[in-house]
Order: C-alpha cells, then sequence, then structure tokens
C-alpha cells in the first residue's frame, strides 16, 4: 500500500496566510476596495497576535474574494497566483517543513496539501515542488471558466478531514503509516486519521493536544518571526500608499473644481 504524507499549507507549509499575498496583488490591480483591504490585514495581524483562528473573521475575508473575483476569467486569477508564488511565496516556504516534504517524496511516498486556501494557491506550489497533488478551497465557475461569486467546496475542518479520508480510500493509502502537519486545532480530524500525526508551528490548543499525546512537534517560529510581520507590514504600506494616493487626488478634483475657468 501507498503511504501519504498530507500538508495543512497556511502558517505549515507557508509562513503566514498564503491569501493576504494573493488579496495584496489583486488590491493593486483594483479588485479590493481600501477599506476592505485593510480590514482582512487587520483580522491577519489579530490572528498573529492570538495564535488562533477566528472563523468569523475567516470567513469575512473569503467572501471578500468571492465578490473580489465574480465575473472574473479563472485565467487572469492563475496569472496572478503565479506571479505571487514567485515574487512572494516562493522565499516563505518554511525550509525545515520543505524538508520534510522532500524526505516523504524521496521515500517514494505521496504529499498532498490539503488547504482552505484557494485551490489555484495550492496547486501551483504541488506543482512547483513536485508534490503528488493539492486540495483546496474552490470558487465555483461556469461553462466559461468565469468565476461566478459563490463557493463550490469550504476544505475546512471537517470537510478537509473527510477529503483526506476519500484520498486514502480511493488512492489505497496506508492510514497508519501515514503523516498529516498542521498548525491549527482545526485540522484535529485530518490528524487524528493518519498513524503519525505532527504538530507545525501548532497554536495554543494543537500544542496541547500534541504534547498530551506525544506528538512531534515542529516550530519553526522562533527562527523567522519578524519575516511574517514584515511581510505584514509591506502589504500594509500597499493599502496605505493606495490611500493617501487616492486622497491626494480627491484634493486635487476639489481644488481645479474651485479655480476659476
Amino acid at each position: 500500500m501507498a503511504i501519504g504524507a498530507f500538508f495543512d499549507l497556511d502558517n505549515t507549509l507557508v509562513r503566514g496566510t498564503s491569501l493576504v499575498h494573493v488579496a495584496t496583488a489583486m488590491y493593486r490591480r483594483g479588485y479590493f476596495s481600501t477599506r476592505k483591504m485593510a480590514h482582512g490585514l487587520l483580522l491577519e495581524a489579530q490572528f498573529r497576535i492570538q495564535g488562533r483562528e477566528d472563523m468569523n473573521g475567516a470567513n469575512f475575508v473569503r467572501q471578500n474574494f468571492l465578490d473580489a473575483i465574480e465575473g472574473t476569467p479563472a485565467a487572469d486569477l492563475e496569472e496572478i497566483v503565479r506571479h505571487v508564488f514567485e515574487s512572494k511565496l516562493s522565499d516563505r516556504i518554511w525550509p525545515g517543513v520543505r524538508e520534510l516534504a522532500d524526505a516523504h517524496l524521496a521515500a517514494g511516498h505521496e504529499v498532498w496539501i490539503m488547504t482552505a486556501s484557494p485551490i489555484e494557491v495550492a496547486e501551483i506550489i504541488a506543482d512547483r515542488f513536485g508534490f503528488t497533488g493539492a486540495m483546496g478551497t474552490l470558487a465555483e465557475r461556469d461553462d466559461d471558466g468565469i468565476y461566478t461569486g459563490q463557493m463550490d467546496s469550504f476544505l475546512h475542518g471537517a470537510q478537509k478531514a473527510a477529503a483526506v479520508e476519500k484520498l486514502i480510500a480511493e488512492r489505497g493509502i496506508d492510514a497508519d503509516a501515514s503523516h498529516a502537519y498542521s498548525d491549527s486545532i482545526n485540522d484535529l480530524g485530518m490528524l487524528e486519521l493518519v498513524g503519525n500525526p505532527h504538530a507545525v508551528n501548532p497554536d495554543a490548543a494543537l500544542r496541547e493536544v500534541a504534547e498530551l499525546h506525544s506528538w512531534p512537534v515542529h516550530d519553526y517560529r522562533s527562527r523567522a518571526q519578524w519575516k511574517n510581520w514584515v511581510g505584514m507590514g509591506a502589504a500594509a504600506s500597499v493599502v496605505t500608499a493606495g490611500y493617501l494616493s487616492r486622497r491626494a487626488s480627491k484634493a486635487r478634483q476639489a481644488l481645479a473644481e474651485q479655480l476659476p475657468r
């Protein structure tokens, strides 16, 4: 039987949240308002400070993303994601986690990314790193490949565990010999499906469970935590610059209207 290794994406394989970088690139291209982008960055900063996921915040970000891509050809988003990977995400892979994934590949194991982030992000990372495949959240497309603004499937929590269970059954994977990696207690269902669960950069609740069951804990944050905040700061500076530019443009327009013609 095959052996699988299932990796969560955000804060497990990638430092921080991949969707922040995609959203920043989309903001530059006019997909998001300054207010919505700033709100999304605030929620991301809260996640960094609290070390746990706020589902209300996650739902807000996800809905804004769906609203932003409505009417957009899938090829356009895929081009944005390729650019984001090459310019940002490729440098934000946790080296230690990449080594774990590469070790699984070298041993002939199947390596899968399982994430609540958009499938477009997960697929390009899996393709570039030679992983077996990826599963992620699907935004609905019409027959012409245009996003409808609706959700097709959301790969989170129980849904992610169910997707892993289906992969195990369909691909003849030995669950007891397989491995799963995540940072979040939300992925407890996925972790408990395999014989070798791992906590990576765990939140407080997952760390407690891992210590209780003597699961391996891999924590890389102390080496590069500052880089997460540098990335957040860069994204925030883009939003600030956009806001100031709009304010300046409005001020020039108001002044022009007051001048004699």
